[in-house]
């Protein structure tokens, strides 16, 4: 976990609290090949802390054309809302905000930090713009190799088919 306690700006003695700090190891889902600079700044908002990321490192990740590894960088800048905990019912507000501040002023700015780089690795994630992908037919990664049962004949595009409709 990684917190950062903001109870003195909910007591409105300091006007935010900056945080730095380095990150090894983040989650098993995410490889980081070295550190992940974190940094950033909370503020108060009416009832809520409201914290501003920047995240920067790299991490390795799969092309989803042809399943090798590549290093990605990580740079982002993005903020997360986290709400006081003032209920007595905290599981069931967790539940709604899903980011808290604790009874102590603590907020725990690993989850955010997870979500935002594991929202942004939906995205297609290729090794390079020309990345040829897998064979279809026996799964050769074709950037390193041909192989001989792909070639570009009618016969092994299967939306050949797809070119007569449009001339008709």
């Amino acid at each position: 976990m990684f917190k950062v306690n903001v109870s003195n700006i909910l007591d409105n003695n300091k006007s935010q609290e900056n945080f730095s700090f380095s990150i090894l190891n983040l989650s098993r889902n995410i490889d980081l090949l070295g550190p992940l600079s974190v940094s950033g700044k909370a503020i108060v908002r009416g009832s809520s802390v409201i914290v501003y990321f920047r995240i920067k490192g790299n991490e390795r990740v799969t092309c989803d054309k042809c399943l090798d590894f590549f290093e990605c960088d990580i740079d982002r800048e993005f903020s997360q809302e986290y709400v006081q905990n003032d209920l007595d019912d905290s599981d069931n507000l967790e539940g709604l905000a899903g980011f808290l501040v604790d009874d102590k002023g603590n907020i725990d700015l690993e989850k955010a930090i997870i979500e935002e780089i594991s929202i942004n690795d939906l995205n297609l994630n290729l090794c390079s713009d020309s990345c040829k992908g897998l064979c279809p037919k026996c799964g050769l990664n074709l950037n390193k190799n041909k192989c001989s049962c792909y070639n570009n004949k009618e016969g092994d595009n299967p939306f050949a088919k797809l070119s007569k409709l449009k001339e008709k």
